[in-house]
């Protein structure tokens, strides 16, 4: 469902940001479920957590062609940027626990 050419398009940042936060804490939750059925002590289980990253790509990508299908640009774009700073975050985490190794 598009909109039409004229109509303005009325959705919100604010909620394209609070979809892009439920799937990202989805996702933890479901990943961790993952780890814990795959094996608890074993060298697998930061897998899902050190692609994060790309992970994040293989429901925030869908999430975002749905919005802008529905034609709400504005929540497109607050899933967009959402994404872009839990990626960042979660870079920088990486980055400083791997140099915090002896």
């Amino acid at each position: 469902m598009t909109p039409e050419p004229n109509q303005p398009d009325t959705s919100s940042f604010a909620l394209g940001c609070l979809l892009a936060f439920g799937a990202t804490i989805a996702a933890v939750v479901l990943g961790l479920i993952v780890v814990n059925a795959i094996n608890r002590a074993s060298t697998a289980t930061l897998i899902p957590f050190t692609a994060f990253g790309l992970i994040q790509l293989i429901y925030i990508v869908p999430l975002v062609v749905w919005l802008r299908r529905r034609g709400d640009i504005r929540a497109a774009a607050g899933v967009i940027t959402f994404a872009a700073v839990v990626f960042l975050l979660n870079a920088a985490c990486w980055g400083f626990m791997t140099s915090m190794r002896p």
